[in-house]
């Protein structure tokens, strides 16, 4: 039987980090978007579409990851 693990707290340059890298994420939507709003061939709009699908899913996955791990283990200095 496997043994429960204490979360542990996550540390703020940690927190900061995350932070950071779901801001590019954000910022790499908002030129696709860009793109999309700016293009008038059906296939690349597509594709754009599916680009910024993908960036959103992948990073919805790891915010919610660092979500729930700095709400089991709290934050640390």
């Amino acid at each position: 039987m496997a043994e429960k693990t204490t979360p542990m707290p996550l540390s703020a340059a940690d927190a900061v980090a995350y932070f950071q890298c779901c801001g590019d994420a954000f910022a790499c939507l908002s030129v696709i978007m860009g793109a999309i709003q700016d293009d008038d061939n059906p296939s690349t709009t597509d594709a754009l579409i599916v680009a910024g699908m993908h960036v959103a899913d992948r990073f919805a996955r790891v915010a919610n990851t660092w979500r729930d791990e700095a709400a089991a283990g709290g934050l640390k200095p």
